[in-house]
């Protein structure tokens, strides 16, 4: 049975169609179907105007009814939510990628009188398909909103400040949206102008595989800022213990040089483990560089003075301007 001549298959498009712009409010077209003698099923790959770049796997009844996309609502969102934590960083270098992503929180984590709002949050995502902007307006308070970026950027004072910046603006917009938690990941890294697996324009593979070993080992710096609610019920925020001593980092930043204290340089070097097989092995993994005796905060080294520097000129020279 050829898909071309199959007028069954022709026949379902406009109900597949119809059913998935009524289900998810995008625009949708069919690109191609086949049948499934051994189930009885329809299956169809579709695109959507909001994601020209993703395809979709749609299986439906011999009717057309009960259309879905099993993955559609969670690739959207994390496009949505890796484009807002991109959005900030327009401007501070030339090759940047986000991974993002918003959860609900278990209704376990909440007090008893609260965990219907986990419910709810689920609801707008999958019974509602709203988009990011509008499941952030209407879930805020049983979410959990999580992103990392990777910048490719040379390590100067005044492009550390320029990070420092934009982070300080992407943490005081999650402030201002009350999410139940939320945590952001920077890395820095000076990539070489031809990486031997990493290839430009940067893409999500950077965060896997072959690339994320390689970003990881022109990884020198990491800003890391996470803010939790602290109920009585949910014991952790991150790694640490959901205390406000812990859970309150993002909401005692106050300005720019506030995001310095979380600030990391990381030796451009490899940590050494033990292979069962191979021996001694270099590892590039961020987390086990950090732990270097010779990894520093930023304001703990000289180069912290010439950037409050730069700010404080940069502050002075707008407030001239305006005076």
């Amino acid at each position: 049975m050829h898909e071309s001549t199959d007028s069954k298959l022709e026949a379902l498009k406009p109900n597949i169609v119809k059913e998935l712009n009524q289900r998810y409010h995008e625009k949708f077209k069919v690109i191609k179907g086949k049948y499934n003698a051994q189930s009885k099923t329809y299956s169809f790959i579709v695109e959507t105007d909001s994601m020209p770049d993703e395809q979709f796997t749609v299986i439906t009844d011999l009717m057309g009814k009960g259309a879905f996309v099993s993955n559609f609502l969670q690739t959207r969102q994390a496009i949505e939510s890796a484009k807002l934590v991109e959005s900030y960083f327009k401007g501070v270098a030339r090759d940047y990628k986000a991974v993002a992503g918003g959860v609900s929180i278990s209704p376990l984590e909440l007090p008893e009188a609260q965990r219907y709002l986990s419910a709810v949050a689920l609801d707008n995502l999958h019974g509602q398909a709203l988009h990011l902007n509008e499941w952030i307006k209407t879930s805020h308070q049983a979410m959990i909103f999580g992103g990392t970026i990777k910048i490719n950027i040379k390590e100067t004072p005044q492009n550390i400040l320029k990070v420092l910046e934009v982070v300080y603006q992407l943490n005081h917009y999650f402030l201002s949206k009350d999410f139940f938690g939320y945590g952001i990941d920077v890395q820095l890294m000076d990539l070489p102008e031809k990486p031997q697996f990493v290839t430009f324009p940067l893409s999500y593979e950077i965060f896997a595989r072959q690339q994320g070993w390689e970003t990881n080992k022109y990884t020198w710096a990491t800003i890391s800022i996470s803010n939790c609610t602290p109920n009585g019920v949910k014991k952790t925020c991150g790694d640490k213990p959901n205390i406000p001593e812990y859970a309150y980092i993002g909401k005692s930043i106050k300005s720019p040089l506030d995001v310095a204290q979380y600030f990391k340089f990381i030796p451009r070097r490899p940590a050494k483990y033990d292979s069962l097989i191979y021996g001694e092995q270099d590892s590039w993994v961020i987390t086990r560089r950090a732990k270097f005796s010779d990894s520093k905060w930023l304001i703990d080294t000289p180069m912290y003075q010439q950037i409050k520097d730069i700010y404080n000129k940069d502050n002075k020279q707008q407030e001239n301007n305006h005076g």
